[in-house]
């Protein structure tokens, strides 16, 4: 390699280079904080919807159907429908537990019992 190809590198490909992996770092950098506040926001609205849940009304539930008919039951799906109607990020809210298959199963869900989108109580989260 003569020197005018050295020097070419050096002026010309070296600083590209240099330049784009600056960037690549940057870009992912910028995408870790962005995902790490987008955690930490949901985790703060879960918080919050904890906070708002009576745990008394939630021990109440078996994740059946027979919790519609339940007054607690009630009030749950009405909060729940609250809290998704004041936060426009969210298409779902929905209370969860674990039977003792281990499947995961909806105790409460924010959808109304004529949306296509229900998930009645008991049924297994696929």
């Amino acid at each position: 390699m003569n020197l005018k190809n050295k020097d070419f590198l050096l002026r010309v490909w070296l600083p590209l280079v240099i330049l784009l992996a600056i960037g690549v770092v940057f870009a992912g950098f910028v995408l870790f904080l962005d995902d790490y506040n987008s955690r930490r926001d949901l985790l703060l609205q879960a918080r919050l919807v904890q906070k708002a849940i009576s745990r008394v009304r939630l021990n109440e539930l078996t994740g059946s159907a027979a919790d519609t008919n339940l007054p607690g039951y009630t009030i749950l799906k009405e909060q729940l429908t609250a809290i998704r109607s004041a936060s426009p990020k969210c298409r779902f809210i929905y209370l969860i537990g674990r039977n003792p298959q281990g499947e995961i199963f909806f105790f409460v869900d924010s959808e109304p019992a004529d949306s296509p989108d229900y998930s009645p109580p008991g049924q297994v989260y696929d």
